[in-house]
């Protein structure tokens, strides 16, 4: 818990994997039998602004593909629940440049994407 992020989680802890190719990073994640609800401005993908959601999983799958400040996110689950963030403030490549994401769950379906503004 944090003063502007309340993060609520129970289940089976995410496994992660990421590899880079060139210029691109993949980054893949498997949800195992969780369940949490979230709140607050310090989103996922490593932007401030706002989320909102819960959901329970009993198996998903995420895969992110990040190329110089653009990032896609894809997922699908046996889940239930819902999500939505949306901020700015993000910087993953360094390069000075904000960058702006958005992402919703909704539930078996996840979509994300950041670029830069």
């Amino acid at each position: 818990m944090r003063p502007d992020q309340l993060d609520l989680h129970t289940g089976i802890p995410r496994i992660q994997a990421q590899t880079t190719l060139g210029s691109v990073r993949l980054s893949a994640g498997v949800d195992l039998l969780n369940a949490g609800a979230h709140l607050g401005s310090l989103n996922d993908d490593g932007s401030r602004g706002e989320n909102i959601g819960a959901g329970a999983t009993v198996l998903g799958g995420e895969l992110n593909i990040d190329y110089k400040g653009w990032t896609l996110t894809v997922g699908v689950a046996a889940s239930l629940g819902g999500s939505i963030s949306s901020g700015e403030s993000r910087d993953l490549d360094g390069d000075g440049v904000e960058e702006r994401c958005f992402a919703m769950s909704l539930g078996p379906f996840t979509l994300g994407e950041c670029d830069e503004l």
